[in-house]
Formats: C-alpha cells, sequence, structure tokens
C-alpha cells in the first residue's frame, strides 16, 4: 500500500460506480396501477353522493307536495274540496318538481284524510308515499342500500293542517 506524505493510506479506487438502489425494482407505472385499482371505488362514492342527494331532493319535494295538498285542502271555502281535487295538485306538484331522469308520470300515492279533534275544529291531513327507485346506483347496490330486492325506497310525507275559518262542529 501506498503511503502519503502524511503517513495516510491511499484510498483505493472503484472500478464500477456505487450502486445506492440495489434490489430496487423499476417503479414506472406504478401509480398508474394503483388508480386504476382505486378508481372504481372512487366512482361508487361519487356516484353514491350523488344519488342520494337526488333522493334527499326527492324527499323535500314530496314534503313540499303533501303541504301543498293540505293548503289546498284547509282554504276557506263554501264547500270543502274534493279528495280528486287535492290529488290533483299533490300530483301536479310532484310531476313538476321530482327527479326522474325519464320516467314519466306520477306513482304517488295520497291519502286525503279530513278530521275533527275533540274541541270540534276541522283538520285534514294529506300523506304522500312515492316508491323511490335509484336512478343511478347499479341494482345490487341499490338493493344493498335499499334492504328490498327491487331497490326501491317508499318516501312518504304528512302534511296536517286546520281548516280555515269555520265554525265549531259541535253544537
Amino acid at each position: 500500500m501506498d503511503r502519503t506524505a502524511h503517513g495516510e493510506q491511499a484510498i483505493m479506487k472503484r472500478s464500477s460506480p456505487i450502486r445506492f438502489s440495489a434490489g430496487v425494482k423499476d417503479v414506472r407505472g406504478v401509480a398508474a396501477i394503483e388508480f386504476a385499482i382505486i378508481l372504481p371505488l372512487l366512482l361508487v362514492i361519487l356516484i353514491g353522493i350523488i344519488e342520494f342527494s337526488i333522493l334527499l331532493y326527492d324527499k323535500a319535494m314530496i314534503t313540499n307536495a303533501s303541504r301543498e295538498g293540505a293548503r289546498a285542502g284547509s282554504l276557506y271555502r263554501e264547500e270543502d274540496p274534493t279528495q280528486d281535487y287535492i290529488e290533483g295538485i299533490v300530483d301536479h306538484y310532484i310531476s313538476n318538481n321530482l327527479i326522474s331522469l325519464g320516467c314519466t308520470g306520477s306513482t304517488a300515492t295520497v291519502d286525503v284524510d279530513p278530521s275533527v279533534d275533540l274541541n270540534g275544529h276541522k283538520h285534514i291531513q294529506v300523506t304522500v308515499q312515492y316508491p323511490y327507485t335509484f336512478l343511478i346506483l347499479p341494482d345490487f347496490l341499490a338493493a344493498f342500500f335499499s334492504g328490498t330486492m327491487d331497490g326501491s325506497i317508499t318516501l312518504r310525507a304528512t302534511s296536517l293542517m286546520r281548516k280555515e275559518n269555520q265554525d265549531s262542529v259541535s253544537s
């Protein structure tokens, strides 16, 4: 071994450079594969958010429709409105405001129940039921979320209003 002037050993030179990545494979394309694996889950989450937003919107519209029907039945008139009249108002509201993506016609069930309370005041109760069918989610996921095999949820809304300008029924 050569000694330098100061008594230190000479550094031996390597014939090949040092490899710090020994054992590490080529990692090009890993991000694309990871994205391809996670993409279906991200799409299901995104579609689920959209689907449940539509469901909540439709629930609000059904609540508004029952309120409109009860309001129409509670307004003062010489004669009480018929059940067909109130159902027509509810169906009109539903057909104009629900998100159904191509489905036509209202399949809502409207129940009108006029009643008299213990104080003799007239009331009207309007109940609307609407079978919401998932629009975007695949059938197997819709069945999972709804708990039924057809993938539909029945949305219900009830409104109760006291009739205006009325005399007591009891004498």
